[in-house]
């Protein structure tokens, strides 16, 4: 996971994005653990469909932090401009992105 041989690079701040409907059907505490021990900065975005819940708990145990949490309400659609600001943001919170 995150090796240098699989491409990782070793001065690089690594990310990882993961999309979910929000209910893990295994065991995330270890292995989100375990990924977040390496350094790496762990966004989750928890899809709500309609008609379905999500697990916080789980959410948070994969994120670690409710700064690199976003849950989306609306579904799919809800991944708009709206979701790409709130990502712009956290990881450029300066006026250096401001023209991408």
């Amino acid at each position: 996971m995150l090796k240098a041989e699989n491409g990782n690079r070793p001065d690089v701040q690594d990310l990882v994005v993961l999309i979910t409907d929000g209910r893990a059907q295994d065991r995330v505490d270890l292995v989100s653990a375990d990924l977040r021990a390496t350094g790496a900065v762990v966004f989750v975005v928890a899809v709500i469909l309609p008609g379905s819940t999500i697990r916080l708990s789980q959410m948070l145990e994969i994120s670690g932090t409710n700064e690199t949490l976003l849950i989306v309400d609306s579904g799919f659609d809800g991944l708009d401009t709206a979701f790409s600001s709130m990502l712009t943001k956290y990881f450029c919170p300066t006026d250096l992105c401001l023209n991408i």
